[in-house]
């Protein structure tokens, strides 16, 4: 008699989870790296990719903006078969007839950025725009971005993220 544990069973019910069906018609998505560390004084760069991920095929002009971080200035955009412009704080990204099917992505977009600070978790965002996009709801993403200082010779540096509880009562954020 075969005895079965709820932990067993759950991690074979979560392997067996259906997949989401694609969304019925055209629809773009976007993703950004997540967990970037960036040090001031320095550069980082950002990449995003814009995915088709409906039933249709993606044809006409596809958009895309790269909002870095506050302290960060946009300094390079490109992406093979992209247009690209910037501003200190965020590029826009252009094919004007991208044709994307289903299941497959454009060209990844790098975005360069030098780093002036200050410390901090932030986050960069990128949104996409397309003609006749029926989901908007997956056209924005965030990435996490930990910003540390150059650390030179016998220098400590601790960041804390969060709330710390106080032993007399209170918070500390």
């Amino acid at each position: 008699m075969a005895t079965w544990s709820l932990a067993a069973f759950a991690v074979v019910g979560a392997a067996c989870a259906p997949m989401a069906p694609p969304t019925d018609g055209v629809d773009l998505s976007v993703a950004v790296a997540d967990d970037v560390g960036a040090t001031i004084g320095s550069s980082v760069t950002y990449d995003a990719t814009v995915s088709s991920v409906g039933t249709a095929a993606t044809t006409g002009p596809v958009a895309a903006t790269v909002v870095v971080p506050p302290g960060q200035t946009v300094t390079a955009a490109a992406g093979t078969g992209w247009t690209c412009t910037n501003d200190a704080a965020q590029a826009t990204c252009r094919i004007d007839d991208a044709d994307v099917q289903p299941g497959q992505a454009l060209p990844k977009i790098s975005v360069t950025a030098d780093v002036a600070g200050p410390t901090l978790i932030a986050q960069v965002y990128v949104a996409i725009s397309s003609d006749g996009d029926v989901n908007p709801a997956n056209d924005e993403a965030l990435g996490k971005v930990t910003v540390t200082p150059a650390i030179e010779g016998d220098q400590l540096f601790v960041q804390v993220a969060g709330a710390l509880s106080m032993r007399n009562g209170g918070t500390v954020s």
